[in-house]
């Protein structure tokens, strides 16, 4: 099922729930917003909005293609909510597919629009924009790996996956625990920071620092630094403890 917004002005509003069963998948092709006030759903199919997402004023949206199937989730566009009001979330849901957003998610101009984002299952899931919400990223399920590519500022983090590809800032005001069976990656130039704990279950390749605010900071695997880096784990003045289960290395040849 394609709906297309007429070219140049259209908008597109999901006022009921689309629902696509079989082998239909669902693709809204809009031209100025694509106005979200009910969630869509396939059966194990494609969801693709290629336009800006907004979130109709204090809804719970989901995107669902399936827990068991491999449809994959894509906006290509900027994820938001509506402003004033009360905060609006998403909830992406799709299995053994894809979700990705190529735009920016919420934004920092007004704390009642899109505050909440929930990936509930994917395999990969890329964010090629910025991350921005005053209330909680979670991830309940990544099969293959989750990537940051732009700046991360959230309420709070609880992220459960395999690999972890963090590739800008990442920013939290309460917790930040990544429960990872791979992999956390964290490229160099810029660092992260958790008002609230930091932990990870899984090993950490380091080229940054990771900084808490008199919290703890534990590493529940082992701790790579990445070549030529040298990052710094730091607690801040306060009483946090610094945790490495496992072993602590550098990168072998280079320098």
């Amino acid at each position: 099922v394609t709906i297309q917004a007429p070219i140049g002005a259209g908008s597109i509003t999901v006022n009921g729930t689309i629902t696509g069963t079989g082998d239909a998948s669902v693709t809204l092709n809009g031209s100025a917003a694509t106005t979200l006030n009910a969630g869509i759903t396939t059966a194990d199919q494609n969801i693709t909005i290629s336009d800006n997402v907004v979130i109709g004023e204090g809804l719970s949206v989901t995107l669902d293609t399936g827990a068991g199937g491999a449809g994959n989730i894509l906006v290509s566009g900027t994820t938001n909510g509506t402003a004033l009001g009360v905060a609006e979330s998403l909830t992406a849901l799709a299995g053994t597919g894809n979700v990705t957003f190529t735009g920016a998610v919420g934004n920092a101009t007004d704390a009642l629009e899109l505050e909440a984002l929930t990936i509930t299952s994917a395999a990969t899931t890329l964010f090629s924009g910025a991350v921005t919400l005053s209330n909680a990223l979670t991830q309940t399920a990544g099969s293959v790996a989750t990537t940051f590519t732009g700046a991360v500022n959230v309420g709070s983090a609880a992220l459960t996956g395999t690999a972890f590809n963090v590739n800008n800032s990442f920013a939290s005001g309460g917790t930040t625990a990544f429960t990872n069976s791979g992999t956390l990656t964290k490229s160099a130039g810029t660092n992260i920071t958790s008002t609230g704990a930091f932990s990870t279950t899984g090993n950490v390749n380091l080229a940054a620092n990771i900084t808490t605010t008199n919290t703890d900071l534990t590493i529940g695997g082992n701790l790579v630094v990445a070549e030529a880096a040298t990052p710094t784990l730091s607690t801040g003045a306060g009483a946090g403890n610094i945790l490495v289960s496992g072993t602590t290395n550098g990168t072998a040849l280079g320098v």
